[in-house]
């Protein structure tokens, strides 16, 4: 410390060999110390150590440096090291990134000589604070962004809905529509067409539709064949063949516990086996605490989305719809805002979408209205009108569908 000039950079290393390292490089403007006792072993309380009491001596440096810039050994310890300097530190500490497969200045110093010290201690960047995070953090994503763009999620492979909706992971899809509009059908279709042309897999929390009856549905849509049918009926071979792909695909929560800590903490157990979670609808999840509806909802949302985004997942969350009375002889289709007891429900989502089975009177034919889309590479907001097969539960580009017989 005694070559230290106020307004110098302060570099603290792990060794004696790393400090004269740094001196070598010949900076101006720094001065380059080494801690007298190393890094700390993994046992070692240090807490209550008297491990750094070297600090007390640099306090005046540290105080009138213009930065402090940990510069330790690039393994545990000397990650632990750099930790517990930080925290006594404090303000205006700063740390290195060391380039891949370089382990201390000494050895930068060999394998790039002068000039790798001197970029290393340049790009040196502020010592993160918990919870904020620097724009270097996010370097690697951003520049992912300027290699392959934007992405976009799957889609069911029906162009009259992908131009509008897709399905990505960290996001959440509100799915609403008056009673006997086809909400529980549409996603259960959904879900299958992700998983025959993507391989996606989802977790499946429905009190309202128990499993066998999902799973039945599943299997007349891979097969195109009813259960319990004089027409068109699956033999047991094509149902056994069908579980056993619907198994890889699909996998069922029962409803013994229906809080929302129960629910998040099963799906975080089998989260790397999973793309995607059904709620199907919301109403039966407990909400706890004494709080009103609205603020209720808000939080068991706020913790859905933020689940999404940990466990890498796409959420779909069926909500009902307060009461809708007629306007000039027809029930309105329901958005994001008419959904019961909170706005949240349009304000959290990434998408939003309602179903309208039988729009203006037509047969067969199914509307998905898209009211809410936070990205505008994911999709947009709009009406994807579909053909609906009402036997095999299938929806279809206008047009193209056979009706089932």
């Amino acid at each position: 410390l005694n070559r230290f000039t106020p307004g110098d950079d302060l570099i603290i290393t792990e060794g004696e060999m790393d400090a004269l390292s740094i001196h070598a490089a010949g900076m101006g403007a720094v001065c380059s110390v080494s801690v007298p006792t190393g890094a700390p072993q993994p046992s070692e309380n240090d807490s209550s150590s008297r491990r750094y009491v070297f600090l007390e001596s640099a306090e005046d440096a540290i105080k009138k440096a213009k930065r402090v810039i940990l510069a330790t050994d690039n393994d545990e310890p000397g990650k632990e090291l750099a930790r517990q300097l930080a925290k006594r530190i404090g303000r205006n500490c700063y740390r290195v990134v060391w380039p891949e497969g370089v382990k201390d200045a000494n050895d930068l110093l060999v394998q790039s000589g002068h000039d790798g010290i001197v970029s290393l201690l340049e790009k040196a960047e502020p010592w993160p604070v918990e919870g904020v995070r620097s724009v270097l953090t996010y370097r690697d994503e951003v520049m992912d962004v300027f290699d392959n763009g934007l992405p976009r999620g799957h889609g069911a492979g029906v162009i009259s809905l992908d131009r509008y909706y897709s399905v990505a992971p960290g996001m959440m899809s509100v799915i609403t529509g008056i009673p006997g509009s086809g909400k529980t059908t549409w996603v259960t279709w959904l879900l299958y067409t992700l998983a025959k042309n993507h391989g996606m897999k989802f977790a499946m929390f429905s009190p309202e539709y128990p499993p066998k009856l999902q799973i039945a549905s599943l299997a007349t849509l891979s097969t195109h064949k009813l259960l319990n049918s004089s027409v068109n009926p699956i033999s047991r071979d094509e149902l056994n063949d069908s579980m056993d792909w619907i198994s890889k695909h699909f996998a069922f929560l029962d409803d013994a516990d229906c809080s929302l800590d129960s629910i998040l903490n099963r799906c975080g157990k089998i989260s790397d086996n999973i793309d995607g979670l059904v709620i199907d609808p919301y109403n039966y999840i407990t909400l706890t605490g004494e709080e009103i509806q609205t603020i209720a909802i808000n939080k068991m949302l706020v913790r859905l989305k933020q689940a999404a985004v940990d466990m890498g997942i796409h959420i779909f969350i069926i909500a009902h719809p307060q009461k809708m009375y007629r306007e000039g002889g027809k029930i309105p289709v329901p958005r994001g805002y008419d959904i019961s007891h909170s706005a949240s429900w349009f304000q959290i989502a990434d998408f939003g979408l309602s179903l309208d089975a039988r729009p203006d009177g037509l047969e067969c034919v199914s509307d998905v209205v898209i009211w809410k889309c936070r990205y505008s590479w994911m999709g947009k907001t709009g009406t994807a009108r579909l053909e609906f097969d009402n036997l095999i539960g299938e929806y279809s580009e206008p047009g193209t569908a056979l009706q089932s017989v």
